[in-house]
C-alpha cells in the first residue's frame, strides 16, 4: 500500500536515492572487492515496532552472512533460476526481529506484504541478492528479492506466496 504522507514519502526518495546510487556504484566497480560506499550505505532497514531502535544491514555485512542457493521457478520468470542470498530466518536474527509473529515488507516503490515469520522457520525462504550467479540489478528486482522455493514445495505456488516474493526490499517492520 503506498503512503504518500510526508514521512514515508521521504523515506521513499532517500531509498530510492541510495539505490540509485548502488546501482551507478556497483556497474561501474563491476565483479570485485566491495565498494566502500557498499559496506557503509545501509541497504535493508528494520524496526522491532515501538519497544526499540532502528537498526540495518549494508550490502557488505548481507553478503558477509552464509548464503544459500535456492533454484526455483516462479511467476515472474520463465525457467527454473539459481538464486542465492542468506536465509530470511538469518536476517531477521541479525536484525533482532526473530521474536516477531510477523513482518511487514517494503519495497522501494512502497509496495508492502505482511509475511508470518513462521515461513522463514518453515521453508528456506531468502533474501536473494544473486540470480544465476549474477548480482540483482536495483534497475529490475534487486538488489534484494525475498525468495521462497516454489519448485521444491508446490504448496508455496499460490497467490498468498507469489504477493510475498516482494523484491527491492527496503525496510522490515516488526509486527
Amino acid at each position: 500500500m503506498a503512503v504518500m504522507g510526508g514521512h514515508r514519502f521521504g523515506r521513499s526518495l532517500m531509498a530510492l536515492a541510495v539505490a540509485l546510487g548502488l546501482g551507478l556504484a556497483g556497474g561501474l566497480a563491476g565483479p570485485g572487492p566491495v565498494l566502500a560506499r557498499e559496506a557503509e550505505t545501509a541497504a535493508l532497514t528494520a524496526s522491532p515496532g515501538e519497544s526499540g531502535a532502528e537498526t540495518s544491514l549494508s550490502l557488505a555485512e548481507l553478503r558477509a552472512m552464509p548464503w544459500t542457493t535456492v533454484s526455483t521457478r516462479n511467476l515472474y520468470n520463465d525457467g527454473v533460476v539459481a538464486y542465492a542470498g542468506p536465509l530470511m530466518r538469518d536476517v531477521l536474527a541479525r536484525l533482532g526481529l526473530d521474536g516477531a509473529d510477523s513482518v511487514i515488507c517494503v519495497a522501494l516503490n512502497d509496495y508492502e506484504v505482511e509475511i508470518p515469520t513462521a515461513d522463514f522457520r518453515d521453508w528456506d525462504v531468502i533474501l536473494a541478492m544473486e540470480a544465476d550467479g549474477a548480482p540483482l540489478s536495483p534497475r529490475e528486482t534487486g538488489p534484494l528479492w525475498i525468495i521462497y522455493p516454489q519448485t521444491d514445495h508446490p504448496e508455496l505456488d499460490a497467490p498468498i506466496y507469489n504477493q510475498r516474493l516482494i523484491w527491492q526490499l527496503i525496510r522490515i517492520e516488526a509486527r
